[in-house]
């Protein structure tokens, strides 16, 4: 039978793992799916990458020749943005095209998916989310016939590694980030990872496929871990809970809730039993309940063979089932959405308080607390420290974040409080 021929534009780390499964698996994928793929063109500037694998005579510095009609499927892994953006809307238009470029697919994936229905090609991001965790799949095929109420998880294994080290070797958050950079698990700027971005470009992809809304990176609000510490890491665990970067994406009441943040999670949740650079995600659906997938979420190889995967997969519509079909016809032609604001959310929350340790303190606290409608739960006073400063930590019923934002900016105006306080969310039991 004919083969699929495949080109690669950029050759990376993962470009260069694509091509590495390519030709090392080459027998088992023509086993699985009856033809070979044939890897024909690799457009790069880079060739340091191909020496273990001796394909040099494949590769051309003319990203358009992958544009040619000797390719049928295109791999985009060079990154970016606008770039990117345009060369896949080329090649959209008359050939299938696989990416793992989740900032681009953030922004402008609902534009993508309508050319590729326009032309009746596709486009498949599997390895864009959660690496090894083959979650677009999941919701698009697996769970198709349910009705998905929410999704959550651990999709940044930097951030992860860097909240596990901090616990485990009770270390502060720059120390667990060097060892991570020195392993080899954090970028030389971490900021995407740490800061909660990976995770939000991450999330919107997760809604516009799980839900049909077309919500882009600027639709999505996020925060980091930088202000976690490890005497946070270790009451949260001796109260019964971890500390998680959290993406969230669920549909409530007709709104869109998307958000990125730092969460306590009960021990005995999956989502907490995640740690290293691990990626965990857990579906709730209304007739399958909750569900969970646990891989690895970074690396070349892991996200390269979910590239590999969408390949094959693809290959097999053009030759056997009907290409261009994969998403449903009316996929192109979504509504318009409300999301949850920020401020209407109601949840339970960690206070950390850097407070003076006089009588009065715990007073003016809870005062300016209840004056907002904030009820205390729990209340734990730690020891001084050097600097005359104690941690009081609050742990709150259920409160609004408008009411929880006002309070704290009234209570770190006070002259009693040495810094600004530090707030975790508390997950929710569904």
């Amino acid at each position: 039978m004919k083969s699929v021929r495949i080109g690669i534009a950029g050759l990376g780390t993962v470009g260069s793992g694509v091509a590495r499964i390519l030709v090392e698996n080459k027998d088992k994928i023509r086993k699985h799916i009856g033809f070979d793929l044939e890897l024909k063109r690799i457009a790069t500037l880079d060739k340091s990458q191909l020496a273990p694998i001796g394909i040099d005579h494949l590769i051309t510095d003319d990203l358009n020749s992958l544009l040619d009609d000797d390719i049928d499927i295109v791999v985009e892994t060079i990154g970016g943005i606008e770039t990117a953006k345009n060369f896949i809307e080329s090649a959209l238009a008359g050939k299938g095209v696989v990416t793992a470029n989740k900032a681009l697919l953030a922004q402008y994936g609902i534009d993508l998916i309508k050319t590729a229905r326009k032309y009746h090609t596709e486009l498949a991001f599997e390895a864009a989310v959660a690496g090894g965790i083959p979650i677009i799949r999941v919701i698009k095929d697996g769970l198709s016939s349910d009705k998905i109420l929410s999704i959550r998880g651990i999709v940044n294994g930097t951030a992860n590694f860097v909240l596990s080290r901090m616990l485990s070797e009770k270390q502060e958050f720059d120390d667990a980030l060097n060892f991570a950079r020195k392993s080899g698990f954090a970028e030389r700027d971490p900021s995407f990872d740490v800061d909660g971005i990976d995770s939000a470009h991450k999330a919107a992809i997760i809604a516009l496929v799980a839900f049909g809304y077309p919500a882009g990176f600027s639709d999505v609000w996020y925060e980091g871990i930088r202000k976690i510490t490890y005497q946070d890491l270790k009451i949260a665990y001796d109260l019964g809970y971890k500390i998680k970067l959290i993406a969230t994406a669920k549909k409530q009441d007709g709104l869109l809730d998307i958000r990125v943040h730092p969460e306590m999670i009960k021990m005995n949740d999956f989502l907490a039993k995640t740690d290293g650079v691990y990626n965990a995600i857990t579906v709730r659906g209304k007739y399958s309940g909750k569900t969970t997938y646990v891989g690895k979420g970074a690396g070349s190889l892991p996200t390269a063979n979910s590239i590999v995967a969408d390949i094959m997969d693809m290959a097999k519509r053009m030759r056997y089932e009907g290409f261009g079909t994969v998403f449903p016809s009316g996929f192109d032609k979504l509504g318009s959405f409300e999301l949850k604001k920020k401020e209407s959310l109601k949840l339970k929350y960690y206070l950390r308080f850097s407070a003076v340790d006089k009588p009065s303190v715990l007073s003016a606290i809870s005062g300016i607390l209840g004056e907002n409608d904030i009820s205390i739960h729990s209340m734990i006073q730690i020891g001084r420290s050097g600097n005359g400063f104690v941690p009081l930590i609050i742990m709150t019923h259920s409160s609004d974040e408008n009411s929880i934002r006002r309070a704290l900016s009234r209570i770190d105006a006070l002259n009693v409080i040495a810094k600004p306080t530090v707030l975790i969310r508390i997950a929710e039991d569904e």
